[in-house]
């Protein structure tokens, strides 16, 4: 029986090693490079997506973005100005004003939500929330009545008329902008939105009163429940601009209220508040409580 020779490679140099490992290394580099670069592209390719979409969201024509910008300070100048009383006074008669909605919609609009006396759970123990939301409390209110909806800038027309009151910087010539009758009314200032609520018969809510009607009773995170959703509200990245205060009715509170979140920021009042760092924003007014009583105020309030 014939044996057939077993085959031995001959071990390898030092050189052959040497150009082994330097192989290596090259191609080990040669693919974190790769890898470095695909990641690269990658995340310019989702900025640029990104950019896009915020782009579609703009509420203005982007063709038109030097027209809109403005100098350092412009803004402060214009509303310094504004606040003067060196712009536009009203484009409306008081009958002009009655004129803007029907009766039923007027009376849509004056409706209130009641929240009844008792506890509710205010503020929140999330590891990521603001320290002002800290702790996790439980307050006792009394009854009181808030408006149902927003207050619009046809309901702001009125007063503005009504009170000889400067309106808004964003109306022209003193006129609510074209089909936004039923939406928010905005860029008034705290002292405009006290005053507004006064004329009316009724006064700012305060931060609790503001939470409750927003929270019920059992803690939860939003009007309707604890889950993020946003075709219950207006959200900025869904729609781009305020909207009519009656459009979202799936994302009413549990008392009824309307946009509690989402449209467009609100002003209250309350302890502890430096109103000159408050920025312009909105307001909901609300009613006494229960019974003929107020809801509680801060001392000296």
């Amino acid at each position: 029986m014939a044996l057939v020779p077993t085959y031995r490679p001959a071990g390898l140099s030092d050189k052959e090693r040497r150009h082994r490992r330097r192989y290596l290394s090259i191609t080990l580099l040669t693919c974190l490079v790769l890898v470095m670069i695909g990641s690269t592209i990658h995340v310019v390719m989702l900025g640029a997506l990104r950019l896009r979409d915020m782009r579609k969201l703009a509420t203005y024509d982007l063709t038109e973005e030097s027209a809109r910008e403005r100098a350092a300070g412009e803004d402060i100048t214009l509303q310094e100005n504004h606040e003067a009383g060196r712009t536009a006074t009203s484009g409306y008669s008081v009958t002009a004003a009655q004129r803007l909605l029907g009766r039923e919609q007027w009376e849509q609009l004056d409706g209130m939500v009641r929240v009844p006396a008792g506890p509710f759970v205010m503020g929140t123990d999330l590891e990521r929330a603001d320290a002002q939301d800290k702790p996790q409390h439980k307050v006792s209110l009394p009854a009181f009545y808030l408006d149902k909806y927003l207050v619009t800038n046809a309901q702001y027309a009125r007063f503005v008329v009504a009170a000889n009151r400067r309106p808004p910087i964003d109306w022209k010539g003193g006129r609510v902008p074209q089909g936004e009758l039923l939406n928010p009314v905005t860029m008034v200032t705290w002292s405009d939105a006290a005053a507004y609520c006064g004329w009316a018969g009724k006064r700012l809510p305060h931060e609790a009163e503001f939470e409750k009607a927003g929270r019920g009773t059992d803690g939860r995170r939003w009007p309707w429940g604890d889950k993020m959703d946003p075709s219950r509200l207006n959200t900025y990245y869904n729609v781009g601009s305020s909207t009519n205060v009656t459009a979202y009715p799936q994302g009413a509170s549990v008392y009824g209220a309307y946009d509690l979140a989402g449209n467009v920021a609100e002003w209250f009042t309350g302890c502890g508040v430096d109103l000159t760092r408050l920025r312009l924003d909105r307001l909901r007014q609300c009613s006494p409580g229960g019974h003929g009583r107020w809801s509680r105020a801060c001392p000296g309030s």
